[in-house]
């Protein structure tokens, strides 16, 4: 970001999405001189919140696939008494979903079918698919909790949720809402992690 940064106009706006977010977050917190607002389009601010969230609604289905094994084994990395890492397994946990993971990700699994079509009608190849899996190498810094730093930002920002993503689970999101001096919060009706940006909010971080 700090080579990036120094080929940039001297004003914008960041943008920051799902791992993404932490990014963004930090450079806007390092360089309030030339970022002029930040978008923070379902981020992920701490890791550990996100999987507590994520690995109990794991655990419902496990358990209405019958797979009550499994659903014991996200609820006990959920209720870990420490701040959760990459060390503690969640995304492998998770995982024991098999095809039934992206179920994780909706509300309605009808809405699965929506997805699959999106990326269809938007030609994603595999290719572009699996380079959505290129933040892993960074998921120890993940899991900083950036939370605590939400009153130092000095810029205004924009917290871009979708209806039913669990990336930015309720206790962010009420950390964003009582700690972010300049912050303002749009929820969109889609219930998509990745969406295309409604114009309601171009016009709000032009």
């Amino acid at each position: 970001m700090r080579t990036c940064g120094s080929g940039l106009a001297s004003t914008k706006v960041v943008v920051g999405h799902s791992a993404g977010g932490g990014t963004a977050f930090d450079y806007a917190l390092c360089h309030p001189d030339v970022v002029r607002s930040l978008v923070l389009d379902n981020p992920c601010l701490d890791a550990d919140l996100t999987d507590r969230w994520r690995l109990l609604r794991a655990a419902r289905l496990l358990r209405e696939l019958g797979r009550e094994e499994a659903a014991v084994d996200c609820e006990r990395v959920a209720a870990s008494s420490g701040r959760l890492t990459d060390a503690e397994g969640s995304i492998q946990a998770m995982q024991q979903l098999g095809e039934h993971y992206l179920d994780l990700f909706f509300a309605d699994t009808a809405n699965i079918a929506r997805y699959a079509a999106l990326g269809e009608a938007l030609g994603v190849t595999e290719e572009e698919q699996q380079r959505g899996m290129s933040h892993l190498p960074l998921l120890e810094d993940m899991y900083r909790p950036r939370v605590e730093r939400l009153a130092e930002l000095t810029i205004p920002s924009l917290l871009l949720l979708g209806e039913t993503d669990l990336v930015a689970p309720p206790p962010v999101v009420e950390r964003y809402r009582s700690d972010a001096p300049h912050g303002d919060r749009h929820r969109g009706s889609r219930p998509l992690h990745v969406r295309r940006t409604a114009p309601g909010v171009r016009r709000r971080i032009a």
